[in-house]
C-alpha cells in the first residue's frame, strides 16, 4: 500500500508539503488533490519520472499532460503575457477548474520526452497542493490518478483501488469539492474555443472571459435597467451583432442598485419608455450590488456622484473603474413623472452613453 497521508489529521501541513516537493524533485509520483478530482503528478523535467506516470495509469503514449503551476503569474512562462478575453479569463478563473491551452513559447519549460508544441496549463483552488508546487521549484505535471479508462477518482480511496501502490505518496484531503474533471478551453491568440466542458460551463467561460459593464442607480427599476438596455443596444450595433450575441462577443452588461431590495420588476414608467425605443424590459427583476458583482466589474457607471462614491468605496483598489455616467450633472430620478419626463431620463443616458463608448471599447482592450 502506498504511503497515506490525511490532512485534516495535520496541525500543520508544513512537513507534508516539503516531503511532496522533495519526492517530486527526485522523480516520485504523488498524488494531489484538488478541487476536481485527485491527481497524480510528476516532474516534468525528469523523463523517467514522466515514463513512469504513464505507465502506472496505463496511458496512451505521449497523451498531453497538464502542467500544473501554483501562481497566475507562473502562466508567463509558458504562454507570455496576454490581454483582452484572455487575461480576464486567467484572472478570473484561476484558481480555479479551469485548464487553459496555450501554444508554448519556444524558449519555455516543456514536458519531458514529449515534444508538445502546446502546454496545459491548470492552477488549481487546493492549498495544500499549491503549497506543495511552489516549494518543489521544479515544473510539475498530473493527470487524473485512475487507470486509463476508469473514471477520475474524487477520493483518495478511489485512488489507491486504482493504482495500488504507484506513488510515492497518497494526499488525502477528504472528497473532491466539484467530483468532476476541469474544463477545457484552447487559446488562440486572444480567443479561445472549449474544448471539453467540465465544471465550468460554456455560458460561464463566456462570462468569465467578458469585459463586464456595470450601470447602478439606488433601486434599479427604472434608470439603472434603461441604461442597461440602452447600452446593449449601442454595443451591438457597434459590434455587427444581435443584442442577444453579446455575451459571445465579448461583453457581458448588467444593473444593479446599491439600495435594492432584490425580487422587484422594472417600473412601469421605465417599461413604456423602453418599448417606445425598441426595448424589453419585461424578464427585468431589480438586483442589490453584491460583493461578488463589484469583482467581476470591469468598468461601471452610475447615475449620481453619491452612488459612484457608494460604489467606488466597494471597489477598493478598484474605484477608478468607477465613473458617473453624465460626466456633466447627475442623471436625475424620474420616479413619479410623466412619460414625458422618463423620455427625458432615458435621452440623458443615451447620450451619456454614446460619450462612453470609446471608454469601454479602449478599457476592453487592454
Amino acid at each position: 500500500m502506498p504511503d497515506r497521508v490525511i490532512v485534516s489529521e495535520l496541525a500543520d501541513t508544513t512537513d507534508l508539503v516539503a516531503r511532496a516537493a522533495s519526492l517530486l524533485a527526485d522523480g516520485r509520483l504523488v498524488v494531489i488533490p484538488t478541487e476536481t478530482v485527485y491527481g497524480l503528478a510528476a516532474n516534468a523535467d525528469d523523463p523517467a519520472a514522466i515514463d513512469r506516470l504513464y505507465a502506472a495509469k496505463n496511458r496512451p503514449p505521449r497523451k498531453p499532460l497538464t502542467i500544473h503551476i501554483a501562481d497566475a503569474s507562473d502562466a508567463a512562462r509558458y504562454a507570455g503575457e496576454r490581454h483582452g478575453p484572455v487575461r480576464r479569463l486567467m484572472a478570473r478563473g484561476w484558481p480555479g477548474p479551469l485548464t487553459l491551452v496555450f501554444d508554448r513559447l519556444p524558449d519555455s519549460p516543456g514536458v519531458a520526452g514529449t515534444g508538445e508544441e502546446t502546454a496545459g496549463l491548470r492552477l488549481p483552488d487546493c492549498d495544500v497542493t499549491r503549497a506543495i508546487l511552489r516549494e518543489a521549484d521544479v515544473p510539475v505535471v498530473a493527470s487524473s490518478a485512475n487507470l486509463s479508462g476508469y473514471a477520475p477518482p474524487t477520493t483518495a480511496d478511489e485512488v489507491v483501488a486504482n493504482l495500488g501502490d504507484a506513488a510515492a505518496l497518497v494526499i488525502d484531503d477528504g472528497p473532491t469539492r466539484f467530483g468532476r474533471g476541469s474544463t477545457v478551453v484552447r487559446v488562440t491568440g486572444d480567443g479561445f474555443d472549449v474544448l471539453r466542458q467540465g465544471v465550468v460551463s460554456e455560458r460561464g467561460v463566456l462570462r468569465l472571459a467578458s469585459f463586464t459593464v456595470a450601470f447602478v442607480c439606488s433601486g434599479n427599476t427604472c434608470r439603472s435597467p434603461m441604461a442597461e438596455a440602452i447600452a446593449r443596444r449601442a454595443l451591438a450595433r457597434r459590434l455587427g451583432v444581435p443584442t442577444a450575441d453579446l455575451l459571445a462577443a465579448g461583453f457581458d452588461v448588467y444593473s444593479a442598485g446599491t439600495g435594492a431590495g432584490g425580487g422587484a420588476p422594472a417600473s412601469e414608467m421605465a417599461l413604456h419608455t423602453m418599448r417606445q425605443r425598441g426595448s424589453d424590459l419585461a424578464d427585468h427583476v431589480n438586483r442589490p450590488l453584491r460583493d461578488d458583482d463589484v469583482r467581476r466589474t470591469d468598468l461601471a457607471f452610475t447615475m449620481t456622484e453619491s452612488q459612484r462614491l457608494a460604489v467606488a468605496a466597494m471597489m477598493g483598489d478598484s474605484a477608478g473603474r468607477v465613473h458617473r455616467l453624465d460626466p456633466e450633472r447627475d442623471v436625475f430620478d424620474p420616479v413619479g413623472g410623466s412619460a414625458d419626463v422618463f423620455a427625458e431620463c432615458a435621452d440623458q443616458i443615451e447620450r451619456a452613453i454614446d460619450e462612453r463608448m470609446e471608454m469601454i471599447h479602449e478599457a476592453a482592450a487592454e
